[in-house]
């Protein structure tokens, strides 16, 4: 069964990461609601607006590795970078825990951008020092997650290009729902940076989520990047609304017609088949020549079976435009087979007769 495009009494709650019973802006407990949602069984996001106020290098995941003799921690300043100022920032950071010294370029556009890092190194006595990225900055220095990178003759390009743009997706996720993805904000990066990502969902029904109802009316919202990290706004709020509302399960008036007439033809097809048994039973107990009489009655079978597929395709040609699950063809299919049996007998008059129908 499918949901219909129609709501039942439906009800929109606002939720403001502001008014939260506990945690913070990207991840709170929301404030108990007072209305009975009892009644309910599907929710959806209708609109949420989240702010761009999001760095691309953020507190807690802005390091990465330099091995020389030994293992060194590298640490960017958190912040919202161009490519001009993170160019500057990773050389500081580099040479104020380097013993060597570190530049870095980037190719100019007139010539053909690769949209990569080089790195070159000078007083290391041909020293080849690496660079190695666990979860952290990988993107913005275009290297892979994971990646042990060495210098060769002094020189380290990225095997990538940089990626400044932070977090380009955002999700929604809540034990409101059972699933526990709420919503997805695909256009989260379309916005500038401090603006206001507005989100406007068109299709709630095809989006909605079955409903976590748990008898408190409070849950658990947060905001996550593409790698399901929390996201961090920088203290600033975001909002949304919620619509709750009762799924209609039908089955549609056509179908259940259909339904009805297949099954009635299943029936005619199993009392004809009853009464041929009957027939046969009877002629073998008493030695009369009923021969006229079965092909009567045979011909009259035949009838009847040919109305019924005739009139059963004819159902299936006012309905073949539905998109269904359903295969209602058994009982016209059974009842072709059970006519090409009857129309096999051998009897010559049955045959005649038959040719009349």
């Amino acid at each position: 069964m499918s949901h219909n495009n129609s709501f039942h009494n439906p009800y929109v709650l606002h939720i403001n990461s502001h008014e939260r019973e506990s945690g913070t802006n990207e991840d709170f407990q929301s404030k108990i609601s007072s209305k009975d949602l009892s009644m309910y069984d599907r929710v959806s996001v209708l609109q949420t607006s989240i702010p761009r106020t999001q760095y691309n290098v953020p507190e807690g995941q802005n390091t990465f590795s330099l091995i020389e003799n030994i293992e060194k921690i590298i640490t960017i300043r958190p912040g919202n970078y161009t490519l001009s100022s993170f160019k500057i920032e990773v050389v500081r950071a580099l040479n104020e825990v380097s013993d060597y010294t570190f530049s870095v370029s980037f190719p100019d556009a007139n010539i053909g951008n690769t949209y990569k890092l080089t790195f070159n190194i000078t007083d290391n006595l041909g020293f080849q020092p690496k660079f190695k990225f666990y979860d952290y900055l990988w993107r913005p220095m275009g290297f892979q997650r994971g990646s042990l990178n060495s210098f060769v003759d002094d020189v380290l390009t990225s095997t990538g290009s940089v990626d400044l743009s932070g977090v380009n997706r955002v999700f929604i996720k809540s034990d409101i729902c059972l699933e526990g993805l709420l919503e997805s904000v695909l256009s989260y990066s379309t916005f500038p940076q401090l603006s206001v990502a507005y989100h406007y969902n068109s299709q709630v029904h095809l989006t909605s989520k079955p409903f976590n109802y748990n008898n408190r009316n409070g849950w658990r919202f947060q905001l996550v990047d593409s790698e399901g990290i929390v996201c961090n706004l920088n203290n600033v709020s975001w909002h949304m609304d919620l619509v709750f509302y009762k799924s209609v399960d039908t089955i549609s008036n056509e179908r259940l017609t259909r339904v009805l007439l297949e099954k009635e033809m299943f029936s005619i097809q199993q009392e004809m088949q009853a009464i041929k048994k009957e027939e046969e039973s009877s002629s073998m107990e008493v030695n009369v020549d009923t021969s006229v009489a079965d092909a009567f009655v045979e011909n009259e079978f035949i009838k009847e079976i040919e109305q019924g597929i005739t009139y059963t395709q004819d159902i299936h040609k006012q309905f073949d435009f539905m998109d269904d699950k359903y295969e209602p063809r058994i009982f016209e299919e059974t009842a072709e087979e059970l006519l090409e049996e009857v129309k096999e007998d051998d009897d010559p008059l049955l045959e005649s007769d038959s040719k009349e129908v």
